[in-house]
């Protein structure tokens, strides 16, 4: 009796404080329940549509751009419809990745309750749409016929290289957000440290930023490519087949560098130029981030 009598003693001495942590625990395994109980097959369905990527293409770094430096027109034409099957699921990550942002713009003010829980429902509400976001990429690549490398190569060119849009596009410089449920950075902090220089150079204590992911998977891709023009030289010119090799130092030094950011090639310029009002308008700055977060998944 003297037991029951101290346990109610507490119960009411917790009083509503401890009722509220109750509620707010109860509220996100609910939630996080219904919420992710589809979520967890979608990822599963990602994951299928990734394996049959790597069964019929291989590894991203093994794409090989054309070795005279072009992007055919037909290629970015199926590169833009991938992009297009994309728009929905795009602006649905990008309209939850702007109200989670919004939840955040006055840290001075005290969050209540039920802001508390809205931005706890905001975070589990992301995840099926970063689902969404991946599977509607992987089926469009699969029916298109477009690998995940090509499709890689072409975003990097088109976006970063020729229209010149940040690597860091994304819902911020450097996203963080923690106690809402979710948590984003465009940093990678737990990748292994590869065995050649170049890449080892890349790591450091704080993981990769953007433009260190990109160097990591382009700087294959560039040797497939010269690699290309070395076996049938007398097929393209010196002075392309030095300008490639020359590029690939650069970005084996430079930690920060973009591809051709000094200057793009004429054959790519003239490869995208006609596609400009179209690339520009299928591109996305808050979802950008998401592009280069999973190709290592696609693979590894």
């Amino acid at each position: 009796m003297q037991e029951k009598s101290q346990s109610s003693k507490w119960l009411i001495g917790c009083g509503i404080g401890c009722g509220v942590v109750i509620v707010i625990g109860l509220i996100i395994v609910i939630s996080g329940y219904f919420l992710c109980r589809g979520t967890v097959q979608n990822f599963k369905q990602v994951e299928t549509t990734q394996e049959k990527l790597r069964e019929r293409y291989g590894r991203i770094e093994e794409f090989t751009p054309n070795p005279d430096g072009r992007v055919n027109a037909e290629r970015i034409g199926v590169f833009l419809q991938v992009r297009d099957s994309m728009q929905a699921s795009i602006r649905e990550l990008d309209t939850t990745l702007t109200k989670l942002e919004a939840l955040d713009q006055d840290k001075d003010e005290k969050d209540s309750f039920w802001d508390v829980v809205g931005g706890i429902r905001e975070g589990f509400g992301m995840i099926p749409h970063i689902a969404d976001f991946y599977l509607s990429r992987n089926n469009a690549l699969l029916s298109l016929d477009m690998s995940p490398g090509e499709y890689y190569y072409i975003y990097v060119m088109a976006y970063y290289s020729y229209l010149g849009k940040p690597p860091d596009d994304g819902p911020g410089d450097q996203v963080m957000r923690s106690g809402r449920g979710f948590t984003i950075s465009n940093e990678d902090t737990e990748r292994e440290e590869p065995e050649e220089s170049w890449k080892r150079e890349m790591y450091g204590d704080t993981g990769l930023r953007m433009s260190q992911r990109i160097r990591w998977k382009l700087i294959p891709m560039l040797e497939n490519q010269l690699d290309a023009i070395e076996s049938n030289p007398d097929m393209y010119s010196r002075t392309w087949r030095n300008t490639l090799e020359t590029e690939i130092n650069k970005l084996k030094e430079d930690r920060d560098r973009i591809p051709w950011q000094d200057r793009l090639p004429e054959q790519l310029t003239s490869s995208f130029r006609p596609f400009k009002y179209k690339l520009e308008e299928s591109y996305n700055p808050v979802t950008n981030i998401f592009e280069l977060m999973q190709e290592q998944d696609w693979n590894d």
